[in-house]
């Protein structure tokens, strides 16, 4: 059977062709470092990229959140850190004004120093962060306290605490109800204890004075409560991170896998594809130099 030259053409231009192609896919693996430039390259492999990439972007969020709640908290903390030298600065106000021996100079000045203390305990409570209340609870847009006067409002906000997820089953609050701190099981919250040892310190009340200190240290042992449940819920996040971080970069590693290339492979198939495509074209040419003469014997 004779072969035309039409068909050895194509021939020759189709080897080349698919030598050219391989050729451009190794190069294109060697400068990207990648082997995976669409889907048709490895349907398996781009599936099992775009699930890890999809792990990763939710790790990624619960990261984000895991420092947004740190934020939150180190705010919270600091607001707890100020709530308890303040009731500690109120009881040593009340000793000072107690006893018989204090002049009524004295225990006014005890109790301007205690309303100082109410101002600066109203001041923490409505600590905000981000445009959102701390102490109010689920509802974070009301603002715990206010002034009406010279007194202070009852609790404005939610009962339920806020909480932020920073894992697919951990979630960590980040938003506490003033009111199981400011009054939590007692008859009355800090500010009418504040009111009524204010009261009783320039009255020079002593049995009052001793009720609101118990009341002064109620508290206290509630803002210290509250205070090592956000230092414990730091210290889980901090631990939480790092495994997300860690997550993160097996994620990445196993990513790494499935889309980038062998270096070393890919230069030494890049050479092979290289050494096809020279000899398709050496083929050809050395075709293209017979005669007709030389087709005919």
């Amino acid at each position: 059977m004779r072969v035309t030259f039409n068909k050895e053409f194509r021939d020759s231009a189709d080897a080349i062709a698919r030598n050219a192609a391989e050729l451009s896919a190794r190069q294109r693996e060697v400068s990207s470092g990648r082997r995976i430039h669409s889907p048709s390259d490895d349907p398996s492999g781009t599936a099992a990229a775009i699930a890890e990439r999809a792990e990763m972007a939710t790790t990624d969020r619960y990261r984000q959140a895991a420092d947004s709640v740190v934020s939150r908290l180190s705010v919270v903390d600091t607001a707890l850190s100020e709530l308890s030298d303040q009731t500690s600065a109120a009881r040593v106000s009340v000793m000072s004004a107690r006893g018989s021996t204090v002049s009524a100079t004295q225990r006014e000045a005890a109790a301007k120093r205690l309303e100082g203390v109410r101002d600066a305990v109203l001041s923490a409570m409505n600590t905000k962060f981000r445009g959102t209340y701390l102490f109010a609870g689920n509802e974070g847009s009301t603002r715990p306290y206010d002034r009406i006067g010279d007194a202070i409002s009852a609790y404005q906000g939610g009962d339920d605490a806020i909480a932020v997820d920073i894992d697919r089953q951990l979630a960590v609050g980040v938003g506490l109800a003033g009111s199981g701190i400011m009054q939590g099981g007692d008859s009355e919250d800090l500010f009418a204890v504040l009111d009524g040892l204010i009261a009783a310190a320039r009255s020079n009340d002593g049995s009052a004075m001793e009720s609101g200190i118990s009341g002064l240290d109620r508290a206290a042992t509630r803002i210290a409560s509250a205070q090592m449940r956000v230092g414990t819920d730091l210290a889980d996040v901090d631990v939480h991170t790092q495994q997300l971080d860690t997550r993160r970069l097996a994620s990445l590693s196993r990513l790494s896998s499935l889309e980038d290339v062998n270096l070393a492979q890919s230069i030494s198939a890049m050479t092979k594809a290289e050494t096809a495509y020279r000899a398709a074209l050496g083929a050809v040419n050395s075709t293209q130099q017979l005669s007709l003469l030389d087709y005919l014997k």
